[in-house]
């Protein structure tokens, strides 16, 4: 990319997020192994000057092992120091469970959110605001109370808007509603 200096410039990827655990989540002694590959592909990114991290989907609070979540065990057993998490609070709600308990239980794994409304009467994404969620509540606190560094504006169903009207709507939102600047 050229600066305006006619200059070569270069930006810097700060994280590497896995979309998706490609490990059978039936089998917790799988999750185990997909556990221990994740802490190292963490240190690795780590040693190259990138942070490592998951982002989850509704599957992770479809399983349970003795009655803890298997998003519960990835999150004790995923080093922190190396593997952080890219929390889509929509993909949560999808999976009818509240984003509040994991970013009250778990506040420093969270370093980039998914800021996405979920659907009042469909399993989809929305305009910010216009969902189910409780926006102001989880952000506020998230604001407050986590490591996020990062928001990240996502919208996956658009209605009868192109994304690009979507996203602009859902940033206005974001700067009005919900005090972002």
């Amino acid at each position: 990319m050229e600066g305006s200096n006619g200059r070569c410039q270069y930006f810097r990827t700060k994280y590497l997020i896995s979309p998706w655990f490609a490990y059978d989540k039936t089998k917790l002694d799988e999750c185990r192994k997909g556990f221990d590959v994740y802490n190292k592909v963490g240190e690795i990114c780590s040693k190259a000057g990138l942070r490592f991290g998951f982002h989850n989907h509704h599957d992770e609070f479809e399983q349970k092992f003795n009655n803890e979540y298997l998003y519960d065990i990835m999150l004790k057993e995923l080093n922190l120091k190396y593997v952080c998490q890219q929390l889509d609070i929509c993909n949560m709600a999808e999976a009818n469970v509240d984003p509040m308990r994991w970013l009250k239980m778990f506040p420093k794994h969270f370093e980039l959110l998914h800021v996405k409304d979920l659907d009042k009467t469909k399993n989809e994404s929305t305009l910010l605001g216009d969902g189910r969620l409780r926006m102001k509540e989880i952000l506020d606190f998230a604001k407050k109370n986590t490591a996020v560094k990062y928001w990240v504006i996502e919208q996956e169903s658009y209605g009868d808007k192109t994304p690009m009207e979507s996203v602009k709507i859902d940033l206005e939102r974001l700067k009005q509603n919900y005090n972002f600047v």
